[in-house]
């Protein structure tokens, strides 16, 4: 019976010291961890939003303006 005891006296100890180190590297590591997983993130969604504006705005056929220097309407200047 003291053998079973002592027996699970180190698994509890080995187990506890796997959560401290586990803890450790976790707590040392978490800038990278969350620069790495924000980084996944990004790239998802910058695949995922182009895919759904796509065919959601009207007017994908409208012509380029030719010269970009003036209105293609003449806009009247308010009188005060």
């Amino acid at each position: 019976m003291q053998k079973l005891i002592n027996a699970m006296a180190v698994m509890s100890f080995v187990f506890t010291t796997g959560i401290v180190v586990v803890g450790t590297v976790v707590y040392q590591n978490r800038d990278n961890i969350k620069d790495d997983i924000q980084e996944q993130i990004v790239q998802s969604v910058s695949e995922i939003i182009p895919e759904l504006i796509g065919n959601s705005l009207p007017g994908g056929d409208l012509p380029i303006p030719s010269s970009s220097g003036s209105s293609p309407l003449p806009l009247p200047i308010p009188g005060f």
